[in-house]
């Protein structure tokens, strides 16, 4: 909780089981799973989570997210992840491109008010020099990449459909930057911003993927 609101997940220190392996020649993978039985008071319904991480021998890694409802009632559910990339000293020196429809308009709280701002940067590939960003964005999802670069490295961040905003944060020492695939707005239990109702036992299916290209 960071004062009257908690902008980050319930499941960001979680314990997970591993309950598979597997090695290929071109990939090894783990699946891992975790049951939240509804202990938050803040969120009190049973679901499952299922994690495959997949290993590729290209330098890329791609997480499968499986959930499930476990509750006898719609609950209701969004999913996020929230990594730092640093592909050198200071992220001043990386470019960034992503496809969007504009940006999210946050109050003096980061709550967005439900307004999509009209936005063109980082449609097209820009520096991001001594830019700020604690910013999201509603990505076009026929084009769901997002691409971080600079002169040694290429990052390519790729989600399926069920990830339609990108949230981007840029932290006060400017070594790296979040890039965090969001299924739904911040506060999209209030805002209803991509908010997904789970019926009693259904599934939900999410991807992303990461792959780090040497120049």
């Amino acid at each position: 909780y960071l004062g009257d609101h908690a902008l980050h997940g319930i499941l960001y220190d979680a314990h997970y089981e591993i309950i598979e392996t597997n090695v290929q020649d071109d990939h090894a993978s783990v699946l891992l799973v975790h049951h939240y039985e509804g202990t938050d008071r803040g969120y009190p319904f049973p679901y499952k989570v299922e994690l495959k991480w997949v290993f590729y021998i290209n330098n890329k890694i791609s997480v499968q997210t499986t959930i499930t409802n476990l509750s006898q009632q719609p609950i209701p559910m969004m999913d996020g992840w929230h990594p730092y990339f640093k592909l050198g000293e200071s992220i001043n020196e990386c470019s960034l491109q992503f496809q969007h429809k504009g940006m999210l308009e946050y109050n003096d709280a980061l709550i967005p008010t439900g307004a999509i701002v009209p936005n063109e940067q980082f449609n097209n590939s820009a520096l991001i020099l001594n830019t700020h960003l604690d910013n999201g964005y509603l990505l076009d999802t026929k084009h769901p990449k997002c691409i971080l670069e600079n002169e040694k490295y290429t990052l390519i961040i790729e989600s399926n459909s069920a990830y339609p905003y990108l949230q981007l944060y840029t932290p006060e020492n400017r070594k790296s930057i979040a890039i965090e695939n969001l299924s739904a707005a911040p506060d999209c239990f209030n805002n209803k911003m991509g908010l997904h109702i789970m019926q009693p036992q259904e599934t939900w299916n999410l991807e992303t993927s990461y792959q780090l290209i040497n120049k």
